[in-house]
């Protein structure tokens, strides 16, 4: 008995049209999740099926008589593509492959086809049979995964490259190292592989320390703390640790990874910092005996008005002013040292321009606090007035000036000298723009341009601070007005993250708002704006 494939070439070899009189058509429209169409040597279509019709979307009489390639892409087809199938069926009896066909709504569906060589008994090619089908979801679940294990493979390689990694299995047993961790260890990653952590254990941490540290992982949740290990020769190093739990399809951990970050240098600073701590501290105790009366007075007026309204009003306000009590004399003591550092050791001596800026930071903190406080307290009553925008912005921009010339900023006042007056509070307006302005001095770099506008819009005031500086992160614009916020990816990271929150509350007591605009490299666009007129309630 003749076999298919036999009888497929016997067909054939009388004519095409003797072919599909025996029914081949009809059988292979009874096959619709694969196309089936038969090809004549040159490549012209014989034959289309419904499958394929449900596949390209194309019906039998658009496509008979056509030469295949045109369902190709236009790059497969100046690349031959069409052409080296043939041959390879010719030369071979089959072509396997996959791609793109172009759908007759223009789209790509990805295919996975072969092509059968058809012969006559002289062995001469009389045709071909083309078998595909639609393979697109494969194609993207595919895609999808390629690019997930990409990423996987990228994050690692970034952990390799900046952190100290290791795993290991739910016991505790090290089955990875990355070189980071045989750096810092001095172990070979044959001494550490089969061992836990206990190989570099220093010894340093009470045993409640680590008990919390199991705990917490074998919990399934996060770790996270300051690790002091020993290394191979005995030396000691400190490292920043997070451990995160694998967990299996039962919830509990089958495994666990620690990335570690080496933080022995910050750790001798912060001792350092400490004993310098001790000793500013000292000194500031044998000259503040009023502070200390201070505290007692507090004291007492906490326990009178426990439980009271007043009670967080004088405590904020005592504990605000008691702050800056020492932050001042601190700062006074560090100056006293800075102005006789000659006598100090090196390494104490480049630490005190640091601690002058931690103080002054300090302080602008809590003035900035005390601020916020007597704003949501409703402590703070605006004092209006009428203003001239025009001059309070000039006056602004003077303020300023110097620090734009030292960082070589120009500032452009675009502000209209015709600008109607308003009624506020000049020094919290005046507050507001100087801010803004700050800002944009502090987070662009020489060269840029900071330039102010203003327009009336109805009955309201609207005046623009704008810079061509970096821009700021769009997923940052909604939270720049929340209190501590700063937008650290893409502006400098200065001050307390308080600035635009108290900007915000001195425009609400305006009847006013701020908002931000920027594009990442075209600058950004702070607004405000306020009535001409303070609102009755106000």
């Amino acid at each position: 008995m003749d076999s298919p494939v036999s009888n497929l070439h016997n067909l054939w070899a009388e004519s095409p049209e003797h072919l599909k009189n025996a029914g081949f058509c009809q059988l292979a429209n009874f096959i619709q999740d694969y196309g089936v169409f038969l090809l004549d040597p040159d490549g012209e279509i014989l034959s289309w099926n419904l499958g394929g019709e449900k596949i390209l979307g194309y019906t039998e009489n658009e496509v008979l008589g056509q030469h295949f390639s045109f369902l190709f892409t236009p790059d497969e087809v100046s690349e031959n593509q069409p052409q080296q199938e043939i041959a390879t069926a010719k030369n071979h009896h089959l072509t396997l492959s996959a791609g793109w066909f172009l759908r007759k709504d223009g789209s790509r569906v990805w295919i996975h086809d072969s092509l059968h060589a058809v012969y006559n008994a002289d062995e001469t090619v009389v045709g071909y049979v083309k078998i595909f089908r639609d393979d697109s979801e494969k194609k993207e679940s595919e895609e999808v995964l390629n690019k997930y294990i990409r990423e996987l493979s990228q994050i690692k390689s970034a952990l390799d490259e900046s952190t100290i990694v290791a795993m290991t299995d739910a016991k505790g047993k090290i089955n990875y190292v990355n070189d980071a961790f045989c750096r810092i260890s001095q172990y070979s990653r044959q001494e550490l592989i089969g061992q836990d952590h206990r190989i570099i254990n220093a010894g340093y941490h009470p045993k409640a320390y680590i008990q919390d540290l199991w705990q917490t992982i074998q919990a399934g949740d996060i770790w996270r703390g300051d690790m002091k290990n020993k290394a191979k020769d005995g030396s000691f190093y400190w490292v920043d640790t997070t451990i995160l739990p694998f967990l299996g399809d039962n919830g509990t951990p089958e495994q666990y990874i620690a990335i570690r970050h080496e933080i022995t240098d910050k750790k001798q600073i912060e001792t350092d910092l400490r004993l310098l701590n001790e000793s500013l501290e000292a000194r500031i105790d044998e000259r503040t005996q009023d502070l200390q009366q201070a505290n007692e007075e507090l004291k007492q007026a906490l326990h009178k008005l426990q439980e009271s309204e007043q009670l967080r009003d004088t405590f904020i306000s005592a504990l605000t002013h008691d702050m800056r009590t020492p932050l001042v004399a601190e700062k006074r003591a560090l100056e006293l040292l800075q102005k006789h550092q000659n006598l100090l050791p090196e390494k104490i001596e480049s630490l005190i321009p640091r601690l002058i800026g931690s103080n002054d930071a300090l302080l602008e903190m809590v003035n900035r606090l005390l601020d916020i406080y007597q704003f949501e307290a409703g402590r703070i009553r605006l004092l209006p007035e009428t203003v001239n925008l025009a001059e309070l912005t000039q006056q602004c921009i003077d303020h300023v000036q110097v620090l734009a010339d030292e960082k070589q900023i120009h500032l452009v006042n675009k502000i209209p000298l015709d600008l109607p007056t308003i009624t506020g509070d000049p020094q919290q307006l005046k507050r507001v723009l100087t801010n803004l302005l700050g800002n944009a001095l502090a987070n662009i770099p020489a060269g840029c341009t900071v330039t102010l506008n203003g327009q009336t819009i109805t009955n309201y005031i609207q005046i623009t601070v704008a810079d061509n500086g970096p821009g700021i992160d769009p997923e940052m614009l909604p939270h720049l007005f929340e209190r501590y916020f700063t937008a650290q990816k893409t502006r400098k990271k200065i001050g307390s993250g308080l600035g635009l929150y108290i900007c915000k509350m001195i425009l609400d007591l305006h009847g006013g708002k701020i908002e931000a605009h920027s594009t990442l490299g075209q600058g950004a666009i702070f607004t405000i704006t306020f009535p001409l007129k303070l609102p009755t309630a106000l």
